[in-house]
């Protein structure tokens, strides 16, 4: 699973993914600059079919602002 912010950031988002009980989370993936020097985020990882998974977004040092947030499958041969 691929999720983004890119390429339509207003401000500096950060992104991380968890999955486990609610109570006792585990980050799986995290990214803040999607290929350095950009204000969007980029985060891949392989999912699991009945596992849930809960997405973090915000943004650098407190900023905020509107964002479009993008899941894509490229493997998921639907």
């Amino acid at each position: 699973m691929v999720l983004s912010t890119c390429p339509d950031e207003t401000f500096d988002t950060k992104l991380n993914v968890y999955a486990g009980p609610c109570d006792a989370l585990t980050c799986i993936a995290g990214n803040d600059d999607a290929n350095g020097d950009v204000l969007c985020s980029t985060v891949t990882f392989n999912s699991t079919a009945g596992q849930a998974y809960y997405v973090l977004l915000q943004g650098y040092n407190g900023q905020t602002g509107a964002f479009t947030l993008s899941l894509t499958c490229p493997s998921c041969g639907i």
